[in-house]
C-alpha cells in the first residue's frame, strides 16, 4: 500500500527487499544498479562524485538526457554487498543538481540493474 508523504527534510531510504522507497527489489542482488529519476541538470561528475565516495566503487556509465528523457546511469561495484549498501544508503536522495520529475519525492530512484555491467544476458548460464 501507499507511503507515508508529508514531511520535508531527508528521508530514509528502505532497506533492500522492502517495497516503497524506491523499488529496489525488483531484480536479483548483483554488484550494478541502475540509477534513474535524474534532474535534466544532472552531470556525470556530479553523480561519479556521490557514487566514487562509497566502499567498493568500480565504475561508472552515464547516458546523459536525450530530446526531452533524462539522464540515467549504471554504477558497478566490487560485489553485491556493496551495490546493496550504495542502494539502502542513497534511494530517495536528491542532487544538488536538483530533484528528478517521478512524483515520488524527487530523489533519485536506484535498483538493482538486469544484468552485471558489462554482461550481457546470454553471457549467463
Amino acid at each position: 500500500e501507499g507511503g507515508g508523504g508529508g514531511g520535508g527534510g531527508a528521508r530514509e531510504a528502505a532497506p533492500y527487499g522492502m517495497r516503497g522507497a524506491g523499488g529496489g527489489a525488483k531484480n536479483s542482488p548483483c554488484s550494478t544498479v541502475f540509477v534513474a529519476n535524474l534532474s535534466t541538470a544532472c552531470m556525470e561528475a556530479e553523480l561519479k562524485e556521490l557514487f566514487q565516495s562509497l566502499a567498493g566503487f568500480a565504475k561508472m556509465r552515464f547516458s546523459p538526457a536525450k530530446g526531452a528523457g533524462c539522464p540515467v546511469a549504471w554504477v558497478d561495484f566490487a560485489d553485491a554487498s556493496f551495490s546493496t549498501e550504495a542502494l539502502n544508503a542513497l534511494n530517495g536522495h536528491v542532487l544538488s543538481s536538483g530533484p528528478g520529475p517521478d512524483r515520488s519525492g524527487g530523489g533519485i530512484r536506484i535498483e538493482f540493474a538486469k544484468n552485471k555491467m558489462g554482461e550481457r544476458p546470454s553471457d549467463r548460464v
